[in-house]
């Protein structure tokens, strides 16, 4: 997950002008969950999760010796130690603390156009406006900064992977990510993403998209949710990132997954350790 991004990510490109966003994730591209962490991928634009350098996007990869298990040379905030709060984890539905409706992600979207990018990690989207649409959360206001996508899921419930899992990367006015995570397995076909996922473009390429998109059409209608604290789930792996996972997910067609997997299969980070973090399911506002 860039900070928001896959979880904060790193930015492997120079900021370009049409990109405002590329600006805000210079700091920590690569996040994803219901904590807006990443911004690009499952970074995010810079907040005060993004404060670690971020590598470059051809200093890590999703398997062989610049996979996940070798992330902390890139990056040490991605090793592995008892005090760590990474991302993603397991969902064990039946230690969830009890959470009260008032916690619930209130959401303020609407259709706004995107741009399609390549990033040579993930498939992402990029409000043209970066305060268009948002999400509030314990009275403080979120912007979508990006949308990306992960094959297979990178949170599991009861130890079980989605086919696919799509984050929402926010930032507040204060730097603060939240992400909204939300597992994919096939089924019906979503017409909101009919046009992006049949114009993914190659590596390092973007593509504007002709319709605009209701990122609501992208969430599950009435779901409980399972927030906690983690971090990006792409290096440099930076920690502060609030996650919101949906518990019930979303259907894309076979053909819709095809696409993504046929862009990126596996890029995705294995789960976590816990570390003694508490999980609160959170019912649907």
């Amino acid at each position: 997950m860039s900070v928001i991004r896959g979880s904060v990510v790193p930015l492997s490109r120079s900021l370009g002008r049409r990109h405002p966003r590329r600006r805000l994730l210079a700091v920590a591209p690569g996040l994803v969950g219901a904590a807006v962490l990443v911004l690009s991928g499952c970074a995010g634009p810079g907040t005060a999760a993004t404060a670690t350098p971020v590598p470059s996007a051809s200093d890590w990869s999703y398997n062989g010796a610049t996979g996940p298990a070798h992330w902390d040379a890139v990056a040490k905030t991605c090793r592995n130690t008892s005090a760590s709060h990474e991302s993603p984890i397991d969902i064990v539905t039946g230690t969830l603390k009890s959470g009260s409706a008032t916690q619930a992600v209130r959401i303020d979207y609407h259709p706004t156009s995107f741009t399609v990018e390549n990033t040579g990690h993930t498939v992402e989207a990029v409000p043209a406006d970066l305060t268009a649409d948002a999400i509030e959360l314990d009275g403080t206001r979120y912007f979508l900064q990006q949308f990306h996508f992960h094959a297979t899921s990178e949170h599991t419930v009861d130890g079980k992977h989605a086919t696919a899992e799509l984050h929402l990367v926010h930032k507040s006015k204060q730097g603060e990510v939240v992400v909204l995570a939300v597992l994919l397995d096939p089924g019906a076909d979503n017409p909101a993403l009919d046009e992006l996922l049949g114009a993914i473009p190659t590596s390092g390429k973007e593509a504007e998209l002709t319709h605009a998109i209701d990122a609501a059409a992208l969430l599950p209608a009435g779901s409980a949710s399972a927030q906690y604290e983690g971090s990006l789930t792409t290096p440099p792996c930076t920690e502060g990132v609030r996650w919101n996972v949906y518990l019930s997910g979303v259907t894309l067609s076979t053909a819709q997954l095809r696409a993504l997997t046929e862009a990126y299969a596996g890029n995705h980070r294995p789960v976590q350790p816990l570390h003694g973090r508490e999980v609160t399911r959170v019912p649907a506002a």
